[in-house]
């Protein structure tokens, strides 16, 4: 994919700097590892009031990210969730000896690569990772490795219940998520169980573990958890049980290698054999076909700590010119920079995209004369934003 500017999180000021960059005329794309925009702001307070944004006397993490994302529409900027940044590369200047001709003005400066496989080639790259990349909490058990992506997997699950059809699902957690992913398994296991002529000796199920014996959800959650699971005692043809063990997995057995899935019926030998210890430090083992591992996320350098960047006490040091980093063409705003005075405030974020935006419109046009313009009175910026001027009477 071709863009001038690829901007690296979509946290608040990821998503105000695609405001900056589209009234001057720059095109952008967003990535982030989490499968929506928002970034912390929506991960760790969406519900929390913030009372710091300018003319919003209070709103919360959520409503703030809804209205950057209101205020963004105009641009059009195509948004990559669950898309983790593993590489940026620096593109040689294409040669002239064939034409004797300079590089065209708008070749690539940089070729950056997702995890996932997604490549971009760009004028610039932004960096507004905030204090990392939000990746899952890890599980730490023996014998994991081999069964992520067969028969382990971090966060929803409902698309390998939908091709996989397992019968016997572990929902590892014991937050609101958590409690989400056991419940819509539930669903999704009676939903093939309705459509299935197999004949089972027992029911589909699904087992939420928790290392506490207390669920840390939404009180109004975990009641209706608790009816569910109780309502689940009492199955039909059709039923799925549902239940709750107070402990932690300590070791998946197994190569991983059978957990491509098994038809629908199937199940009479689990895929997975897991240990399991209890609160009172008994262990036990488990059939199980498919685990869903909802830990909560933490903030992780991951990759970027190996760009080649400057790096001081794991944040990028920042020119306040145009919060350009030491690498030519790579900026940086938001948290995850650092220079004399910072303050992590998502308000300083937004004066850090707006002269950012400015550093990057010279790079990508190649000339220093970037016209400054009020939103108020300028025709050029009314049109991109698609909004017909007020006159005065």
């Amino acid at each position: 994919m071709h863009t001038d500017v690829l901007i690296v999180g979509a946290g608040p000021v990821g998503l105000f700097q695609v405001f900056e960059l589209g009234l001057l005329g720059v095109s952008c794309h967003l990535v982030d590892p989490l499968a929506r925009p928002g970034g912390q702001c929506v991960e760790l307070y969406a519900d929390k009031p913030i009372y710091d944004i300018p003319g919003l006397p209070m709103c919360t993490g959520q409503e703030l990210v809804d209205r950057l994302l209101t205020q963004i529409k105009p641009f059009a900027a195509p948004f990559h969730g669950g898309q983790l940044v593993t590489q940026v590369q620096t593109l040689e200047a294409p040669s002239g000896s064939e034409t004797d001709t300079p590089p065209h003005p708008s070749a690539p400066r940089f070729r950056v690569t997702t995890a996932q496989g997604l490549v971009f080639e760009v004028k610039a790259v932004v960096l507004a990772c905030g204090v990392g990349a939000f990746l899952p909490r890890p599980l730490a058990s023996a014998g994991l490795d081999s069964w992520l992506g067969r028969g382990v997997f971090y966060g929803p699950i409902q698309e390998h219940i939908a091709h996989r059809h397992p019968h016997r699902v572990w929902v590892v957690g014991g937050d609101e998520a958590a409690l989400n992913e056991a419940l819509q398994s539930v669903e999704a296991l009676k939903s093939q169980s309705k459509t299935s002529n197999a004949a089972f000796a027992e029911p589909p199920e699904v087992t939420l573990i928790h290392r506490r014996e207390q669920l840390d959800a939404p009180r109004v959650l975990i009641e209706h958890f608790e009816r569910v699971r109780e309502s689940s005692l009492k199955h039909d043809a059709h039923g799925v049980k549902l239940q709750f063990l107070h402990g932690q997995i300590t070791a998946f057995e197994g190569s991983g290698e059978q957990g491509a899935g098994t038809p629908m019926g199937g199940f009479a030998q689990p895929l997975m054999q897991l240990q399991w210890v209890d609160a009172s430090a008994q262990t036990h083992l488990a059939g199980v076909d498919m685990v869903s591992v909802n830990l909560g996320l933490s903030p992780q350098l991951g990759p970027l700590a190996e760009w080649g960047l400057a790096m001081k006490k794991k944040q990028i040091p920042v020119s306040t010119d145009d919060f350009a980093t030491d690498i030519p063409g790579v900026f940086a705003v938001g948290d995850i920079n650092t220079y004399p005075g910072k303050k992590k405030l998502i308000l300083s974020g937004f004066h850090e995209a707006t002269l950012a935006a400015y550093g990057i419109a010279k790079l990508v046009f190649k000339t220093d004369k970037i016209p400054f313009e009020y939103t108020t009175a300028s025709p050029r910026l009314h049109a991109r934003l698609g909004v017909e001027p007020k006159r005065l009477a």
